[in-house]
């Protein structure tokens, strides 16, 4: 008897008021995973604002900008120095002879003024800005 009930198609009345909750439902979920995503857009752009302040408050960005630009000056190559701006190094070709070491390598890449253009937003203006 029980199976019996359990069976049965339900009224016209019943389906017509299931198919409004279902659709409600739906519409419901539509609207909460709409805030959702706005909620995280909007999470992500504060934590962004909140990492640059951060990034303002590190002791090596309290430098005055001039005092850091001759830190970067003395972190180049000296053969760098001898060029008007720092985004125009000098070519640096391998010898013919012999392949770069990767220490040497790894110096190069230090020594390289774009690779300070990476460190943050207010470096890479410094760099840029630079002679």
């Amino acid at each position: 008897m029980i199976h019996d009930r359990c069976t049965k198609r339900m009224s016209p009345q019943w389906e017509i008021a299931q198919a409004a909750i279902d659709k409600e439902l739906y519409q419901l979920r539509a609207d909460l995973e709409e805030q959702i995503s706005r909620l995280n857009a909007a999470f992500e752009e504060e934590k962004l604002l909140l990492s640059h302040e951060l990034n303002l408050l590190a002791p090596i960005n309290r430098l005055p900008p001039e005092i850091l630009s001759k830190v970067f000056l003395g972190s180049l190559d000296i053969r760098q120095v001898r060029y008007p701006s720092l985004l125009n190094p000098p070519p640096r070709t391998p010898k013919l002879d012999k392949s770069p070491t990767s220490q040497q390598l790894q110096e190069q890449e230090k020594s390289d003024p774009l690779t300070l253009c990476h460190v943050s937003q207010y470096w890479r203006t410094l760099v840029l800005n630079n002679p």
